[in-house]
């Protein structure tokens, strides 16, 4: 995975139940991108991270889109991950 890459973690740690800031933000940017690139469904794509509610995707997708408009390093990790992965920044 571009994220597990990016933020140096393994994929068990970002489909891992931990919440600190150094997992959570991870996941939740590949969370969004997983629903601003895909057409895949909140539900499906809770599936892929280790089983969450789809109410857990909605959350960090709003949770990363607000820091992205908020905060300048977060929308430059956005967008470089984008571009790796050969993706306009949604």
């Amino acid at each position: 995975m571009a994220t597990c890459k990016y933020f140096g973690l393994s994929t068990d740690e970002l489909l891992s139940s931990g919440r600190s800031a150094r997992i959570a933000w991870p996941r939740q940017v590949a969370m969004y991108l997983s629903r601003e690139l895909t057409d895949e469904s909140l539900p499906s794509i809770g599936r892929h991270f280790g089983g969450r509610d789809h109410t857990t995707v909605l959350h960090a997708c709003r949770r990363a889109s607000t820091r992205i408009s908020d905060d300048e390093a977060s929308r430059e990790a956005v967008e470089k991950l984008c571009k790796e992965l050969g993706c306009k920044h949604p």
